[in-house]
């Protein structure tokens, strides 16, 4: 009871604002109506596949198109400190597995990691995930070196950029197993191809990625 009426009063003092717009809504919603009918027309509608040499991944989905409003929200979080966005975020991320994943056993949920931040984006975004779907998380990436942010480089220099960026933190732990891995965008899919090469080489019997959102030209800067 004293928990239930924290929450009526915390939400009372602080409102909820839409992630996208800011915007007050509802005390149970994350995002308003007004953004929600914004999401049809950025919704991701192309096959994300791997084109610069061999893919690993096994299958990758976005959500949506990289364009506002979630593009705004995305950067907001990842930039701006805007961390309490990582629930909703995810939940578009776990909506888009639901639909594309349903068939699939999954063993495990990884995240692309991240080695110069201190705070670590897209390990949030799937403990969210993990959560939600409950599918066991796993901290089973570690990164090797501090490359230069993929977002920043074209295509030949990402994919040298990337290259034995990754490792396995056990080297036996994905053997035999489906690998859910979870990012936050994807553009060309190389950050994601090269973790997916290590699980594989891991033992991995699948990969599958999944991300909030995919830049609609892989060879565009997001």
């Amino acid at each position: 009871m004293f928990l239930e009426c924290w929450k009526w009063l915390s939400r009372a003092v602080f409102p909820r604002r839409c992630v996208f717009c800011k915007e007050l809504v509802g005390s149970d919603l994350e995002f308003c109506g007004a953004c929600a009918r914004e999401f049809d027309a950025i919704k991701n509608e192309r096959v994300i596949r791997f084109d610069y040499g061999e893919p690993y991944f096994d299958a990758c989905v976005a959500m949506f198109c990289y364009a506002s409003p979630v593009s705004d929200a995305i950067r907001d979080f990842k930039f701006r400190n805007k961390w309490a966005y990582a629930a909703t975020l995810a939940y578009f991320i776990s909506s888009v597995i639901i639909e594309n994943y349903a068939d699939s056993k999954i063993d495990c949920l990884m995240f692309v990691p991240e080695r110069d931040k201190r705070v670590k984006h897209s390990e949030m975004l799937a403990a969210c995930v993990s959560k939600s779907l409950n599918i066991p998380f796993v901290c089973g990436l570690v990164k090797l070196k501090l490359n230069q942010k993929q977002h920043k480089l074209n295509l030949q220099n990402r994919l040298e950029n990337i290259k034995g960026a990754y490792a396995l933190k056990d080297p036996g732990f994905a053997k035999g197993r489906t690998v859910l891995l979870i990012d936050d965008i994807v553009t060309t899919g190389s950050t994601l191809n090269e973790c997916s090469r290590v699980l594989k080489l891991g033992g991995a019997s699948k990969v599958l990625c999944a991300t909030i959102a995919a830049t609609a030209d892989p060879n565009k800067k997001s």
